[in-house]
């Protein structure tokens, strides 16, 4: 299973963080940072709730790898990441390593300069052949990205140390430290979305838009009773992202 959760804008929920959560979020010194964090993660409690219902939102524990990436505690079959850029929130959930990037398209005053520092030899040939710098640039970052937070290793592995193969507008791949990895992408409007998973690319991925006031639809057998997460969602659609 690998289901990608995105909305434009955060929902207005109320908060279930956890106590070190919740210092975490007032060590933010604008306030605009401080409710972003708080939604996110708010968000992300209740969607695992959502897919398992034995643990209320505000009860779930979550430990870090020795580079930061967040996992539940104790370990459980599921796995997740979450990314936002401005008002964009994205979550994938999966049974197997997973990693999310999303990105809001700006001009970059050194945009060459960035390209040469982050991105391999070959991505570079791949990016002067693209007719929109800026588009390609967040593109191809954004498939990069969601691969290091996979891995679990950040910017320990040098982004410029492997090369993403563009199969096409939607799909990417890469061989990192001997593991295959493969990448779906989305753009809209302003902001570029990709999740990395160790899946084939014809393998099924759903993906969610949340739109407006949170209400739910249930998307798998994780039935639940508890209003705070039976009130979580609203989407517009389900896609088969490899339809």
């Amino acid at each position: 299973m690998l289901d990608i959760w995105f909305t434009r804008e955060f929902p207005d929920l109320p908060p279930c963080l956890s106590r070190e959560e919740r210092e975490r979020s007032e060590r933010f010194l604008r306030e605009v940072d401080r409710r972003t964090f708080v939604q996110a993660h708010t968000f992300k409690r209740l969607l695992i709730s959502h897919y398992d219902a034995t643990t209320a939102p505000g009860d779930w524990r979550f430990a870090r790898s020795p580079h930061g990436k967040p996992s539940i505690d104790p370990v459980h079959r599921y796995q997740f990441n979450l990314s936002h850029s401005g008002s964009c929130l994205a979550v994938a959930l999966a049974d197997f390593p997973v990693g999310v990037d999303i990105e809001r398209q700006r001009e970059l005053n050194d945009g060459e300069a960035l390209a040469a520092e982050v991105f391999h030899p070959r991505e570079r040939q791949w990016l002067a052949g693209q007719g929109c710098f800026h588009t390609a640039f967040f593109r191809l970052w954004t498939v990069k990205e969601a691969i290091l937070k996979a891995l679990g290793t950040g910017f320990s592995t040098p982004p410029a140390s492997f090369c993403c193969e563009i199969l096409s507008d939607e799909f990417a791949s890469a061989t990192v430290n001997g593991s295959r990895w493969h990448c779906w992408s989305r753009q809209g409007g302003d902001f570029h979305l990709s999740v990395a998973a160790p899946l084939e690319p014809h393998c099924g991925v759903r993906y969610f838009q949340v739109h407006g006031e949170p209400t739910v639809s249930p998307v798998s057998a994780a039935e639940t009773s508890d209003p705070s997460v039976s009130s979580l969602l609203r989407y517009s659609s389900t896609a088969d992202w490899c339809s």
